[in-house]
């Protein structure tokens, strides 16, 4: 019988108020196939 040891660390997740929020647009047609159309991450203007 092996033995696990977990062990625990108290954490939080914030947003970095300090980072530029962007977004990337991607093309989609449908369920089975990509129109292929897309762009680089842009930040928001």
């Amino acid at each position: 019988m092996t033995r696990r040891t977990f062990r625990y660390v108290p954490f939080t997740i914030v947003q970095d108020r300090t980072a530029e929020p962007e977004y990337e647009d991607r093309c989609v047609s449908g369920d089975e196939m990509e129109c292929g159309a897309d762009n680089a991450p842009r930040p928001v203007e």
